[in-house]
């Protein structure tokens, strides 16, 4: 049993001004959030585990102290932390707190693999602490024998590399006595010479890629939509009809040449005059440069159209996918690919169509070169097939690339399909030659005893794990057992399944079930909207649960009449009945236990508890003392008198059970402003009189500064103020007419939001 807290130096909100506190059997340390609970649950729980660790990181802030703490024990004596050490340690300690929490059940909504090793450490206590003790050992003997192998294997693989093979089968060739090996390896030597002779498959060619000409239908609007303004159609008519009548179209360069040599207006052939004659007009615009040069661009630009939908750029494309054809039918018997052709006669249907549509306007437009043209449906739906087999021909070469580049590596693993196979016995001969070395046969027998002993030390550890794990299932049904009879009471409407061991990590680890609905949930389960710990459980559910596992391992521990168990806020986020709950366990443990150390902000639930306790109480209350804290006693007795419970009981108790009629309704109202002012007479007793209202603590919070305790205050201002707006409108002193009936759902929401301002 802790005696006495003597000094606490340099930790947290403690520094110079500790005053020795003297505990008893039973112990309630009030305070409020900030204030220094946590820390005395770290210094505990560092005397418990020795590890420095939970009071270095609590280092007063702005101090020069060195931390420092003293603790008297029964029987032990005075335990001392100096120097970042202590000097003897309590064991005895059990501490449910947020630590506790969050390193043995889980952490804000999830459980993780250490959650559950910790946990499993702790539910088995000493005895299986032992079995583990022993599975821990063989580990680090295990690693010291694995690390003379990796040495040996480091070793021998040196050799094994020269035989290009892995350690494991270099050790486990077979030696074959009375064997020339190196006859043996010449003639294996021949053998692959011979079957470096080049196969049919080697030879037979990959499948081509076609090609499909791409006709430019931009340039073909552009050039059929030409014309020359400056050239009359008449001149062209006139010309053209008096070729008709007196000549044929051949003679139209003649006459062109012949335009050509008119000077001075005179005829190149009789020296007449010409001038004034309408023919020779004709002829002169007819025969222009413009005219000439747009008639051989669209003669340009028809051959090369006819060029690319010539017969023989298809009668190409015939030949190639006939080809691949064929090639894809033997490929096949080789590689497993599919093959999908080209239709041949939708190509030369699309092609053939394309090229007709094609000529009908080209021939139009060389008779008539000044006449614009515009596409139309004829043409354009011609022009689409066209593109789709465009796309057609490139999805089909993009096949053929991916076929022949399984074709070359079929060829590949052809060349070398029976040559790998002799080499691969050549390969083995080599080896065999280098294993069976003398020096090398001593490292091989080395390693084989090592891994027997290996082997030797790996049953060791099977068995002391068959211990632990018949231990633990000894246990965990004790425990699984427990835990479900306290969530029943508590009225949780989940049960826990399937308490296993696992070794999936560094140490052994716990694994359960979360039975809801009859519905079995994995708590561990990360699945992406799967459910989980994280979603089926409330905030309440998770905090009762995991006081629920620290109340089932202490119901089982044989040496709890020797335990000083320690609670650091147990209520957190729970509802009314299961606050109830939890102070009654406790209680129950107080009958069993050495000592009990509660830590509490919340003052109902130290009310509460102390006025269910038989027998003598300590009861301390930290304060602020400047920057800093100090632990006095507190006459919890005296505190507890008044109305103040009582009013807070009323609102409670409304909140959950409902009015019982009007008149009810208007007595939560007025008792609203009452209880608030009631806890913040005991919260700051110097601030706030005894005779002052609420309204006037409201304007002396607006007014405080840093160095003032109502300062903390100023977060709250906001909505301390709105429900002392509300809650005064039925006070009488206040508003004469108060006797209006609230609504009940407002009502309700006010009495909700005065228990929150205070439990917060």
């Amino acid at each position: 049993m802790i005696k006495k807290i003597i000094s606490v130096k340099g930790i947290g909100k403690f520094d110079q001004n500790f005053r020795a506190l003297e505990l008893k059997k039973f112990n309630i340390i009030y305070g409020e959030n900030g204030r220094g609970k946590s820390t005395i649950s770290a210094i505990l729980r560092s005397l418990c585990s020795g590890d420095p660790g939970h009071i270095l990181e609590r280092q007063t802030l702005g101090s020069s102290s060195n931390q420092e703490v003293r603790v008297e024990i029964d029987k032990l004596g005075i335990a001392i932390f100096k120097d970042n050490r202590w000097n003897k340690l309590a064991q005895s300690l059990e501490i449910f707190d947020s630590w506790f929490i969050h390193n043995n059940v889980y952490s804000g909504t999830h459980i993780d693999i250490d959650h559950r090793m910790n946990l499993h450490e702790f539910v088995i206590g000493e005895e299986g602490v032992g079995y583990a003790k022993q599975i821990d050992e063989c580990e680090i003997e295990l690693k010291l024998i694995s690390k003379d192998i990796s040495e040996n294997e480091r070793m021998l693989n040196n050799h094994a590399s020269r035989a290009d093979l892995d350690v494991s089968n270099f050790i486990n060739l077979i030696e074959e006595p009375d064997i020339d090996i190196d006859h043996q390896i010449e003639n294996k030597i021949m053998e692959i010479d011979i079957l470096k002779k080049a196969a049919e498959i080697t030879k037979k060619p990959s499948m081509d890629f076609t090609s499909f000409p791409r006709i430019s239908r931009s340039k073909l609007e552009d050039l059929l939509a030409t014309t020359l303004t400056e050239i009359s159609k008449d001149a062209e008519k006139n010309t053209l009809d008096h070729i008709n009548r007196h000549m044929d179209y051949k003679d139209e360069a003649w006459i062109q040449k012949g335009v050509e040599y008119i000077k001075d207006d005179k005829c190149p052939f009789c020296g007449q005059t010409v001038f004034g004659s309408e023919l020779i007009k004709a002829y002169q615009s007819y025969f222009d440069n413009r005219y000439i040069l747009l008639k051989q661009e669209i003669n340009t630009f028809y051959n090369e159209i006819k060029n690319d939908l010539s017969e023989r750029n298809l009668s190409t494309i015939y030949k190639i996918i006939i080809s691949n054809n064929s090639l894809a039918e033997y490929w096949n018997q080789y590689i497993d690919f599919e093959y999908n052709t080209i239709d041949l006669d939708l190509i030369r249907d699309n092609w053939d169509l394309l090229r007709s549509r094609i000529d009908k306007y080209f021939l139009n437009k060389i008779l008539n070169p000044l006449e614009p043209q515009e596409l139309k449906s004829d043409i354009l739906v011609p022009f689409r097939l066209h593109n789709f087999d465009i796309e057609r021909i490139n999805e089909y070469n993009s096949l053929i690339k991916e076929i022949n580049i399984a074709i070359e590596s079929k060829k590949k693993s052809v060349e070398l399909d029976d040559l790998s196979k002799k080499q691969n016995e050549l390969k083995v001969l080599n080896a065999k030659k280098i294993r069976f070395d003398k020096d090398i046969r001593i490292l091989c027998k080395d390693h084989e005893l090592l891994i027997e002993k290996k082997k030797q030390l790996t049953d060791q550890k099977k068995t002391a794990r068959a211990g632990l794990d018949q231990y633990t299932i000894d246990v965990f049904e004790r425990y699984e057992s427990k835990i479900n009879a306290y969530l029943e009471e508590c009225g949780a409407e989940f049960r826990i399944d399937q308490i296993r061991t696992g070794y999936r990590g560094k140490r052994p680890s716990v694994s359960y079930l979360l039975s809801i609905n009859e519905t079995q949930v994995d708590p561990s389960n990360s699945e992406t909207h799967a459910p989980s710990f994280k979603n089926t459980l409330s905030d309440g559910d998770k905090s009762t649960l995991a006081f629920i596992f620290f109340l089932s391992k202490l119901e089982n521990d044989p040496n709890l009449h020797d335990k000083i168990i320690v609670f650091d806020d147990p209520i957190s986020s729970l509802d009314s009945n299961r606050k109830n709950f939890t102070q009654q366990q406790i209680l129950n443990l107080a009958q069993k236990c050495k000592q009990i150390i509660i830590l509490s902000h919340d003052l109902k639930f130290t009310r509460d508890v102390y006025n269910d306790i038989s027998g003598e109480v300590c009861t301390l209350i930290i304060k602020r003392s400047k920057s800093n804290s100090i632990i006095e006693k507190w006459d919890l007795e005296t505190e507890a008198r008044g109305d103040y419970f009582k009013n807070y009981d009323t609102i409670y108790d409304y909140i959950n059970n409902g009015p019982l009629d009007d008149n009810h309704k208007r007595e939560v109202a007025k008792t609203i402003r009452l209880v608030l002012e009631g806890y913040y007479r005991i919260k700051f007793p110097k601030d706030f009189g005894s005779k002052e209202w609420l309204g006037e603590l409201l304007k002396k919070i607006n007014k405080a500064n840093e160095s003032e305790p109502l300062f903390s205050m100023k977060d709250d201002y906001l909505e301390l103020k709105a429900i002392n707006d509300y809650s005064k409108k039925f006070h009488h002193d206040q508003n004469p007419g108060a006797d209006l009936t609230p609504n009940d759902a407002e009502l309700k929401s006010f009495a909700t939001r005065t228990i929150k301002l205070i439990n917060d």
